[in-house]
C-alpha cells in the first residue's frame, strides 16, 4: 500500500509539471493571438484539473484509510483502540490455569452469588429493553436476529446499546 501510495504522489508531481507546461503554452498562445490554441489548451488544462482532483482523492483516501469527505453525526474517536467483548468462561480458564489468582479461600457458591449481585447492581442501571438486547448481545445473537425478535430495526437496536452503554457509564460502572 506504500509503495501504491508513492506511486500516487509522484504521478501528482508529475501531473502537475504537466499543468504548468499546458499554462505555460496557452500564456504563449494568448500573446500570439491563436484563440483556437488558446481554447484548446483551456480544455486539456480543464481535464488536466480534473485527474489532479482524482488523484488527490486516491492519495487521501489511502493516507486516511477511509473515504474523504464524509462527514457523520458523531465523529469516531478512537477507532482502532474499540472495546473487546470478554467471555467470562476464558476468565474461569484463565484462572484454573493459574494465570489469574484470586481468593481461593471463597467456596465458588459465594463467588456466583457475588457475581449475581454485580449482574443485577448492573441492570439496576439500564432500561428493561436494554436489558432484554443486552441479554441477546451476551447470547451471541446478531443485531439483525435482535431487531426481528424485539419487532424493532437494526439501527433501534444499535442504539439501544449506545444508551445502555451510556447508561451504564453514568451509573460509574467502568466498561472493560
Amino acid at each position: 500500500m506504500l509503495n501504491m501510495l508513492k506511486s500516487y504522489q509522484e504521478t501528482k508531481q508529475q501531473t502537475r509539471c504537466l499543468k504548468k507546461r499546458l499554462e505555460g503554452s496557452r500564456e504563449v498562445a494568448r500573446s500570439n493571438g491563436d484563440r483556437e490554441a488558446v481554447a484548446v489548451l483551456d480544455n486539456e488544462i480543464s481535464i488536466v484539473n480534473g485527474m489532479l482532483s482524482d488523484i488527490e482523492y486516491s492519495i487521501d483516501w489511502m493516507a486516511k484509510g477511509k473515504q474523504p469527505n464524509v462527514v457523520r453525526g458523531v465523529p469516531r474517536q478512537a477507532k482502532y483502540k474499540r472495546e473487546i467483548p470478554f467471555d467470562s468462561d476464558l476468565l474461569d480458564v484463565m484462572i484454573d490455569q493459574g494465570a489469574i489468582i484470586y481468593d481461593l479461600d471463597k467456596p465458588d457458591e459465594e463467588v456466583e452469588e457475588m457475581k449475581e449481585q454485580l449482574v443485577n447492581d448492573l441492570k439496576k442501571s439500564l432500561t428493561p429493553t436494554q436489558q432484554d438486547v443486552f441479554v441477546m448481545v451476551a447470547q451471541g445473537l446478531e443485531r439483525t436476529n435482535i431487531a426481528k425478535v424485539l419487532g424493532i430495526s437494526r439501527q433501534a437496536v444499535h442504539e439501544t446499546i449506545v444508551r445502555g452503554k451510556r447508561n451504564i457509564k453514568r451509573a460509574g460502572w467502568m466498561m472493560v
